[in-house]
């Protein structure tokens, strides 16, 4: 089980978009942060949120791989005593059912 810990948020992010990027399968593929410009300071297990992230950007990345306008935007922001985290693509959405 993963340590609880207070950790900032966005460098997290930053860290986990990177690692992602270095990959290689992120290629041709805009990716843009909005709200980064204050660091928040969560408290939880940064493993968990990593892979939480890298899991979203690898499935908006399988979403919008054939779309001619490929672009993933990561927004923070402050909400009270909360850190939202947005994570939108230029996909279609799911569909529904």
């Amino acid at each position: 089980e993963d340590a609880i810990e207070t950790f900032a948020i966005g460098q997290l992010i930053k860290e986990t978009v990177e690692m992602i990027q270095g990959l290689g399968s992120h290629q041709q593929i805009q990716i843009s942060l909005e709200g980064f410009e204050n660091e928040y300071y969560v408290k939880g297990s940064s493993t968990e949120i990593s892979q939480a992230i890298s899991n979203l950007l690898t499935n908006a990345t399988q979403a919008i791989r054939n779309l001619q306008e490929k672009w993933i935007r990561i927004s923070l922001e402050n909400s009270s005593s909360d850190v939202i985290i947005r994570l939108t693509d230029s996909g279609s959405g799911i569909p529904p059912e």
